[in-house]
């Protein structure tokens, strides 16, 4: 897993109010969506890991 995508779409969304609620309606909707909703757990803990670890620094 790349954390490229997750700091880009970290950075656009602290700078811009409809990207953050894009992302946040987004995965809510593949979150409910069962035939996906396991990938997008793994796929949202992994990221959550690079953030932590910080392989995904916080945008400035």
């Amino acid at each position: 897993m790349d954390p490229y995508v997750l700091h880009v779409m970290l950075a656009a969304a602290e700078r811009k109010q409809d990207v953050r609620e894009a992302l946040v309606d987004g995965w809510s909707a593949a979150l409910a969506d069962t035939r996906v909703e396991a990938e997008c757990r793994q796929l949202l803990t992994a990221w959550a890991e690079a953030r932590k670890t910080a392989e995904c620094p916080p945008s400035s």
